[in-house]
């Protein structure tokens, strides 16, 4: 007589491995979704490295190629506290840059209401998939496809570049570039709220 034998896993044995597999996922889950967060920081970083590069350009052809502000056609005829020095043309865009500090005024002549010119002003100097803030309401700003930056400019001369994402979260203020021209260390890094 044979004896048969079996050459397979038992209903116990299945059962401890999808539990242990279980557990192992319920552990590494957090990890994995803090990815999205590392992702969001690397791309600041690396936009912010791009911005200081960009605008250490526009700096060095500004001492070198200044128009005069009469001679700019986006200067708006105003120039309080001289903060105005002229424009410099980059890639046939004009950008006016700030008179102390010879950084571009990406905020168009401290108009932030035209979020649009603010958007075209950073793509002259940056080579960026941006696209403008056109309500307070973030979710509505988003692209659809959830890719490159949202971007606009406020009265103090700061221009945010937040990363745009398909669904906005909470701190999407506390997750950004924060640009200022008229300061001497012009760009900020936030990302406690990535």
């Amino acid at each position: 007589m044979k004896i048969k034998i079996n050459r397979g896993f038992t209903l116990i044995e299945l059962v401890v491995v999808i539990v242990i597999l279980g557990i192992l996922a319920v552990t590494a889950a957090p990890k994995f979704l803090n990815l999205q967060k590392d992702a969001r920081i690397s791309t600041l970083k690396a936009t912010k490295g791009a911005l200081e590069t960009a605008i250490q350009l526009v700096k060095a052809k500004a001492e070198i190629n200044l128009i005069a502000p009469e001679n700019c056609k986006s200067f708006n005829g105003t120039n309080n506290d001289n903060e105005t020095a002229g424009c410099i043309k980059i890639n046939g865009h004009e950008v006016l840059v700030y008179s102390n500090t010879h950084y571009p005024d990406l905020v168009f002549g401290n108009n932030p209401s035209k979020n649009n010119k603010v958007v075209n002003n950073l793509k002259s100097i940056l080579s960026i998939d941006a696209y403008p803030r056109k309500s307070q309401k973030y979710q509505e700003d988003m692209s659809p496809t959830g890719s490159g930056f949202l971007v606009y400019g406020s009265l103090d001369h700061d221009v945010y570049i937040m990363p745009n994402v398909k669904d906005a979260y909470k701190n999407i203020l506390n997750c950004r570039i924060q640009y200022n021209g008229t300061l001497e260390k012009p760009i900020t890094l936030i990302t406690k709220g990535c």
